[in-house]
This record gives structure tokens, sequence and C-alpha cells, in this order.
């Protein structure tokens, strides 16, 4: 690996993320993503004044006349020079764009950037604040297609590995135990939000009494011979989070989290998210010259709780690896206590296209918080495509 390759992680900021139809609601993505750049800013006139690329990645297409990131800019107070770029769409659409960035700088990639992605789910399910969607439904309510999308491959990967209803409750409690466990040292990069109504300080994604009892309650979202139910879901959630990047320090005694190092996108013939994701995480390992052994912590996006138990499996058996015909070899197995160490999207929520910068600045902290060296981040969208971000700290 090159000394010098990748980007540094200088910080990170987020909004609360908050279930569909909670109390950020009433607030656009926009305005998400304009207090938390805001934050970000205070301080630090050498990304208010140089800032090259405001990078954003949207789950969805917006219909506006202007470019949403460089509406951004406008509002944020970044010199006009700054150019604004909305480049992804996707749930990894935040993952994916800094990927893409990670691989300019090898070449003559902007100097200073700032990334991030925001999400609105509440109004693109058309709910106002107190319609919260989740868990205590018995199935998706209608227009919650990405809910009812995410049954299909839970249920069919359920079916193919065996998992059975007790080890999905196990995993989806283990998220939220872990998620609330990790509240104090998330702390530092919620940026509170004021609505009219309240001030949002905090994720509100899963409750404190969705216990293990209350999880095994829970109706399957199939009828009964089905294993999946809402509590082994993401939560949909609106919420923003950006990154402030650059090539290199914009001030020496300033200092910096971590170092982006690689990224890597791959795409894979599978309805599967996680096969797809370890077919990027094959990519990653491959280009920058690292074993399994070599990374210390891993976050993976939870789209539902079966598919961090299929990682678990698929990546220790070279029969199964070449099942779903995935390139290379199996990497090895990645043991439960190095995955999502600090919980994921099944109690936190996916906020779209924040939750993957999210999840980089988790890894980034949790990394330091142990002592520890390298994590991989790894997110998938639909149809067969993820992303995998290398993340180092010193």
């Amino acid at each position: 690996m090159s000394a010098d390759a990748g980007l540094l992680l200088i910080d990170g900021a987020r909004t609360p993320f908050t279930r569909a139809g909670g109390a950020l609601a009433g607030l656009g993505g926009s305005e998400l993503a304009r207090q938390v750049i805001l934050h970000l800013l205070q301080g630090r006139a050498a990304y208010r004044e140089g800032c090259e690329l405001l990078q954003l990645g949207l789950e969805r297409a917006e219909s506006t006349t202007m470019d949403p990131a460089r509406r951004l800019v406008l509002r944020t107070g970044l010199d006009e020079r700054c150019l604004g770029r909305t480049t992804a769409l996707g749930q990894d659409a935040g993952l994916a764009g800094i990927v893409e960035l990670i691989r300019a700088t090898a070449t003559t990639g902007p100097g200073l950037v700032i990334a991030g992605g925001y999400a609105a789910t509440s109004a693109e399910l058309g709910l106002r604040p107190g319609e919260v969607r989740g868990p205590r439904r018995r199935a998706p309510a209608p227009g919650e297609d990405h809910a009812a999308n995410l049954v299909r491959p839970a249920e069919e990967l359920g079916a193919q590995f065996g998992f059975d209803r007790r080890e999905l409750d196990e995993y989806a409690f283990m998220s939220r135990r872990r998620a609330r466990m990790a509240i104090g040292r998330r702390r530092r990069d919620l940026v509170p939000v004021v609505t009219a109504t309240e001030l949002v300080d905090g994720d509100r994604g899963a409750a404190a009494e969705e216990d293990l009892d209350w999880l095994g309650r829970l109706k399957t979202l199939v009828g009964p011979e089905g294993r999946c139910t809402a509590g082994h879901l993401q939560i949909p959630a609106d919420g923003a989070a950006f990154l402030l990047l650059a090539r290199s320090e914009p001030r020496p005694e300033s200092g910096y989290l971590a170092r982006l190092r690689f990224g890597c996108t791959r795409a894979q013939g599978t309805r599967l998210p996680v096969v797809a994701g370890l077919a990027a995480l094959r990519g990653l390992l491959d280009q920058c010259g690292l074993g399994l052994d070599q990374i210390d912590l891993f976050e993976i996006h939870e789209s539902f709780a079966g598919e961090i138990l299929a990682a678990h499996a698929l990546a220790g058996s070279a029969r199964l690896w070449r099942r779903h015909r995935l390139p290379g070899e199996a990497p090895g197995e990645i043991a439960g206590d190095r995955i999502n160490v600090a919980g994921g999207a099944i109690a936190i929520g996916h906020a779209g296209a924040a939750s993957g910068p999210r999840m980089l600045l988790d890894l980034a902290r949790e990394l330091k918080q142990r002592g520890a060296r390298r994590g991989v981040a790894i997110m998938a969208q639909g149809g067969g495509q993820a992303s995998a971000v290398l993340v180092e700290v010193d």
C-alpha cells in the first residue's frame, strides 16, 4: 500500500436519525444537511473559503432545476467557486460517492471536500410528524416499498442458510443493545436539531423496550411460515451526515481522524445484498493487498438481520463462496464481535445516503476507541451492486 494513498477524514457530523414520521418529519432533507454542514464549518475558515467540492449522495433523485449539492453550497456560505455535485443514487449513494473521491485522489482530485448525504424519508412516504412507521406494525403500510422489497430477500436468505426465528431475533436484539451502549460515544458527532415543538439531540430508532421478549412476540411479515419480522429490518429514518475530507491536512496542527485508504465498488448477479457486499470486500482486499486477519472491525449495513449472519457464514466457507459465484477465494470467517460493534441500521435507523457517511464516522471512532488500526465499511444497494471502503487510523 502507498503510504499516502486515499483521503484524510478530518471530521464528521450528523443529525440524529429518527424514525420516518417521527420528530424530524416536518423538516426537509436539505435543511437537515444545511445544519450539519454549518456545524462542521464552525472555526474552519480553510473549508469555508477553500472547499473545492461539496459532494452529495441521494437515495432518490429530486425534481429540481438546481443541483441539490449546489443549492447547499449557496445555503451554507461556502465560497461561490465551490462546486456542488450530486453524484450517486441508491441507498449506498453516500458510500459509493466517497469511493469515487478516493479514486480521484490518485490523479488530480480536489484538495478539500465536504461529502455526505441526506434522506427525507418521511416526505417520500407522505408521513407527517406523529405518523411513525416501524416494527410495531405487522406489515409495511402503503407506500413503504423499501420495507416490502426487503422481505423477499430476507426470507430467501433465511431459507438458504437455515436461520431460525430465534437466531434472527437474537441478532436484532444484539444490534439494539450495542447501539444503546454506544450512545455516549456517538454524542460528540450529533448535531442537535430544533423543531417546532422540541429539541432532538439523540437517535430515535429502536425504543428501549424492544428487548428479546418483545422481538419474539412480533408476527412474521409473510404469515406463520415466514421467519422475518419488521423487528429484523432496517428502520426507515430521516437524517443527514457529512464528512470533511482532504488530500492533505489543511493545517498541520489540526490533525485528522482517519485515512480512507482504498475504495471498491463491485457488481454481482444476485438479489442478495450480502453477496454483492462480499464481492466488494474481496475486491477491496485484493486492491490493498491485505488479508482478513489484518482488518480489526467491520461496518456492514444492516438491511435485515439475516444479512449479517450470512456474511459470517459466507466469508468463512469456500463451498458457499463458490456456490454464490463470488470472485476469488473466500476471505475467511468474520467474527461476530468484529461486526457493527456499535449497532447498525436495525437499531439506529437507515437514513438513505446519510447511512454510508455515518458508518465511516462510527468505524473511525470505534477504531480509535479500541486502539485498533484498520476497518472496512460495506454497503450494498439493489441490483447486486455494493461498495466497500478501507479506513485506517494512526
